[in-house]
């Protein structure tokens, strides 16, 4: 057993005690501060502030849960372009710790206020809950978003724990053990607070109130009763997934009520070969209650293609869950041909689909939906569009994402060289996608197969990220104030222009 290992084996032991939980909670907020401290060290590290489970102790989990660092630093200064390689290598250094500071992420000075104001759900949540560990405060208060925004952000961030973690839960090759179990906890905690705003794990009476006032969630109410300690073997699949899966359509229910008319598109969708093996997948999973299968472009240049299973807006959602690991079992062989494509399968209803112009990355899997690379069974509306000011935020929301995130995979020593390659290529690929969108107003879905592109050479992907990046943050520049207000402490190095 390596020593990191060991380590994880030893906090999840001590943790079953409330002293040895508050002892693993003091080590890990230990160690991130003395991290901390040795990254601040670094010149061009201006702040170092800590995210995630250890900003709430009440999803921490021992052993298992990561420690999540943030580095604001001034990339811009011509002193400092030796800065990402610094960092690189005192991230490999770290790696002995095994995945403990795997998630490291940095942002730009000058790019940190609008990512707070404009940035997607992770610049929310570091906005809300993020603390300072280390360096200089760059910030007070919280930016300030429209309800509409915050609720259309969390839907997407929803949508993507359940293409991803929901689609692994409910491939039937999968043991429901205890880190399986785990990840159906957090699934089914996350899916309820992005759409109500409450934390099962510290109010699940005031969740039950809100479940029980949604009509059609038998499930929900269920899963609540037994609580969420009950998630394990056969309940996982049998109540919590479906639990959640209500849930997630009550929420896509809700936001799509104000959704007219589709995405405005333009381009040629590029045609997946082979679609011979995907038809012959597809059509073992139609059948009640899937009324619709569809293979989807994730995003310009995207690394794998979603296949969606639509279940009727009636059908209720344990039987949507037990048929979907069914029809999973008996298609194994069809799905394992068709990896290097496709991912596992998500169920999803009908309302599902219609907001699919919110998933990540948003609009785009809403624009791929609307002209979907195969179709099987009863045809499929497009994705309702959301209004004009709702989409722009959406693509806003993108563009700082683009230049807030695209920093954090070069960091990552642990991160496979074709996962790096394929994270990098899809986010510079991404870039004159958003600019066409925002010019035009509209979503070209004109993109080349992904598996045959390569990411810019370094220099000249900082090149690219730092002109897109003042190119937009000029545009954003007069909303700024009215988000932020008095929030931003302003930086400011001499000589740095």
């Amino acid at each position: 057993m390596t020593p990191s290992a060991l380590l994880g084996a030893t906090a999840r032991a001590a943790s079953r005690t409330a002293l040895g939980r508050s002892a693993a909670l003091s080590v890990s907020r230990g160690a991130a501060r003395l991290v901390s401290r040795w990254f601040s060290g670094v010149p061009g590290v201006e702040s170092v502030y800590l995210t995630g489970s250890l900003t709430r102790p009440e999803r921490f989990e021992p052993g298992r849960s990561d420690i999540d660092l943030v580095l604001v630093c001034d990339f811009a200064s011509p002193a400092r372009a030796d800065l990402p390689i610094v960092l690189r290598e005192r991230q490999t250094s770290l790696s002995a710790l095994g995945g403990l500071f795997y998630n490291l992420d940095c942002l730009d000075v000058e790019e940190l206020p609008y990512a707070r104001a404009f940035g997607g759900t992770w610049e929310m949540r570091f906005d809300a809950q993020a603390q300072r560990v280390a360096g200089r405060s760059l910030f007070s208060g919280r930016a300030k978003r429209p309800i509409s925004e915050v609720r259309n952000e969390n839907l997407g961030t929803a949508l993507r724990r359940w293409f991803n973690t929901g689609a692994r839960l409910l491939d039937p090759t999968l043991e429901i053990e205890i880190d399986a179990a785990r990840d159906a906890q957090r699934l089914f905690a996350d899916v309820a607070e992005l759409w109500s705003g409450i934390d099962v794990r510290t109010d699940a009476g005031s969740l039950l109130a809100r479940v029980k006032s949604a009509p059609g969630l038998p499930s929900a109410r269920e899963a609540l009763g037994l609580g969420l300690d009950a998630c394990r073997g056969s309940s996982v699949r049998d109540i919590f997934l479906p639990a959640t899966l209500e849930m997630l359509d009550a929420f896509a229910h809700e936001i799509t009520r104000d959704f007219r008319g589709e995405l405005d598109t333009t381009g040629n969708v590029q045609r997946l070969e082979p679609l011979a093996g995907f038809r012959e997948f597809g059509a073992m999973l139609l059948g009640a209650p899937f009324e619709s299968v569809a293979l989807i472009d994730k995003a310009p240049r995207a690394s794998e293609y979603f296949v969606l299973a639509v279940a009727a807006t009636d059908a209720p959602a344990q039987e949507v869950v037990r048929e979907a690991v069914a029809r999973g079992r008996r298609a194994a062989d069809a799905l394992r041909a068709l990896r290097r494509w496709c991912r596992r399968p998500a169920p999803i209803t009908e309302h599902i689909w219609s907001a699919l112009s919110l998933a990540e990355p948003a609009p785009f899997v809403g624009a791929a939906a609307s002209r979907p690379l195969v179709r099987l069974g009863a045809p499929l509306g497009a994705p309702l569009a959301p209004s004009h000011d709702a989409l722009l935020a959406l693509l806003r929301a993108r563009v700082v994402q683009s230049f807030t995130l695209c920093r954090g995979p070069e960091l990552r020593p642990r991160m496979a060289a074709e996962h790096r390659r394929r994270a990098l290529a899809s986010r510079f690929v991404l870039l004159p996608a958003l600019d066409r969108a925002i010019d035009t107003g509209k979503l070209d879905v004109t993109w080349e197969g992904f598996h045959d592109a390569d990411p810019p050479p370094a220099g000249e992907r900082e090149r690219l990220l730092g002109d897109f990046s003042r190119r937009h943050r000029a545009r954003l520049a007069p909303l700024l104030d009215e988000r932020i207000g008095a929030s931003w402490v302003d930086f400011d190095v001499p000589g740095r222009r």
